[in-house]
């Protein structure tokens, strides 16, 4: 793999001058950290570096996953963290009937995008963390893609906040949610609500589904 890249880099081809042939664990660490510290003076984003086994003959003995090689492994740096406020919980409904509640943050910028809004998973969720409308928490972007509310910093309240409350009817259709025994989740039991249909749709023309072109959520909406 090493000799590899050094060859194309002879040939002209564009590769990252950040690669290191590594002896052991302990230098593949060193590296790691080395390019955690480095990470923010880079001209793009990056959430990591990836460790391979160099040996192509090795390579092709460990061979693949469905979805990654097994002789790769991402080590991963320290997600970036912010701090905001919890102006708003808000509850949206899938197309299964799950209510999930989502926090409307004061806007941040955090690994180069600005977050709005983050799930808050459920009602477990909401009072391990002890989250209240108006608090001040601590955010990070998990694997730097998805916005995550990791903490509350209850210290800095000023009495102002609310208490959040499980609404006990779907806020689109009116039918009165169910919690099924053993789980996390509340649920919305009318099939004909409408909130769930259009989420429905919205997966149906996704590009995990029928993928149709130019056929997304804002055209549904509309229509």
């Amino acid at each position: 793999q090493f000799e590899e890249l050094q060859f194309l880099r002879e040939l002209g081809f564009k590769v990252n001058p950040h690669f290191q042939l590594c002896g052991n664990m302990e230098e593949a660490i060193a590296f790691w950290k080395k390019a955690e510290k480095n990470a923010s003076k880079e001209n793009y984003l990056v959430d990591g570096v990836v460790l391979k086994v160099n040996e192509k003959k090795y390579q092709d003995v460990l061979g693949w996953t469905g979805k990654a090689p097994r002789f790769g492994v991402a080590l991963k740096f320290a997600a970036e963290e912010a701090t905001t406020v919890v102006e708003d919980i808000i509850f949206q409904i899938g197309r299964t009937g799950v209510i999930t509640p989502v926090a409307i943050l004061r806007p941040v910028k955090i690994a180069g995008s600005l977050v709005s809004r983050a799930t808050l998973h459920n009602e477990d969720e909401i009072k391990r963390l002890g989250i209240k409308v108006g608090d001040t928490v601590v955010i990070e972007r998990a694997g730097d893609v998805i916005p995550a509310v990791i903490r509350a910093l209850p210290e800095l309240r000023d009495g102002k906040e609310k208490s959040f409350r499980m609404p006990i009817h779907c806020l689109v259709c009116g039918t009165k949610l169910m919690r099924p025994k053993g789980e996390v989740i509340w649920r919305c039991q009318n099939k004909e609500c409408r909130a769930q249909k259009r989420e429905f749709l919205y997966h149906f023309v996704s590009k995990k589904a029928f993928d149709s072109e130019g056929f997304g959520p804002k055209i549904i909406d509309q229509l």
